[in-house]
């Protein structure tokens, strides 16, 4: 009787660097993906003769999912495109209680940013902007909800409530 090594044994050396060079392909593929973003965020949205950025628009969108080194730049260029269609996910990602504060507040930015563009105004947005401020949150995010509240397409009264409702929450050094 010849004993046969288990299976896993067998095979164990070969998974493990298998399981090593996907780990490597999946981070080049996100370093390639981060530095898209950055290059498309860096273009013009809409450029007369030659590349444009807009049309990248569902690419981008995509990547709202993914690693935070590509979602932010993604981010940031759908926020400089203005366009309308990002606006759900974008709010989807602003939503996710998951997601670190610096992603949720570029998202935030770049709501306000696609809402100033494209003239759409975003109730589920002022809303979750306004909950987001009575939330928990660092000081860093709280002043890019300020900041979102500053750009968006929010009405007087509006803007006066959040920027009222975020001051307490957000010291600023006056001079005289």
């Amino acid at each position: 009787f010849i004993p046969r090594p288990l299976v896993a044994e067998a095979y164990e050396p070969e998974l493990r660097g298998a399981l090593v060079e996907l780990e490597g392909a999946r981070a080049e593929a996100t370093r390639v993906a981060a530095e898209a973003a950055v290059r498309l965020r860096d273009m013009q949205p809409h450029a007369m003769n030659g590349l444009a950025s807009a049309p990248a628009v569902p690419a981008l969108i995509g990547t709202l999912k993914g690693d935070d080194t590509v979602r932010i730049p993604a981010m940031e260029a759908l926020a400089r495109i203005g366009d309308a269609s990002a606006m759900a996910p974008l709010l989807e990602v602003f939503l996710d209680s998951t997601a670190s504060e610096p992603v949720r507040g570029h998202a935030a930015m770049a709501l306000a940013h696609v809402s100033a563009a494209s003239g759409v105004d975003s109730p589920e947005f002022l809303g979750a902007l306004a909950e987001a401020i009575k939330g928990e949150g660092s000081l860093d995010y709280m002043l890019m909800l300020g900041k979102a509240v500053g750009v968006a397409r929010i009405g007087a009264s509006d803007r006066i409530a959040l920027l009222s409702a975020l001051r307490p929450r957000v010291h600023v050094d006056t001079v005289e």
